[in-house]
């Protein structure tokens, strides 16, 4: 796991932005954004390395929006497929995916 950043904001730069309605408690900000970050290092350290930066779709060729512990069965169970993107490109999607048992002869 890569060292987490440290950077703490002060009421100073809160009172530097302009939010719609009251700003929000800097205390419970801080709490919510240290929590995605877990939950986003769970995702990452999930993800096969061989594929980072690519989108992460389901069967259907949706993006991927399930819970860590679903990832990871997906991940068990092959139920996943990867999308490289380019500069330019648009999403794609896949009417028909090809089951992979039946691309492999087996």
């Amino acid at each position: 796991m890569k060292p987490r950043r440290a950077s703490r904001y002060t009421l100073e730069d809160m009172a530097g932005l302009s939010f719609e309605g009251i700003p929000p408690n800097l205390a419970d900000l801080s709490e919510k954004w240290r929590l995605a970050s877990q939950q986003a290092q769970i995702v990452v350290d999930l993800l096969p390395e061989d594929h980072v930066g690519e989108c992460v779709l389901d069967q259907k060729g949706m993006l991927f929006r399930g819970e860590p512990d679903e990832l990871k069965q997906a991940l068990e169970n092959d139920r996943l497929h990867f999308h490289k993107g380019h500069i330019g490109g648009s999403m794609p999607v896949f009417s028909d995916l090809p089951d992979k048992k039946s691309r492999s002869g087996g």
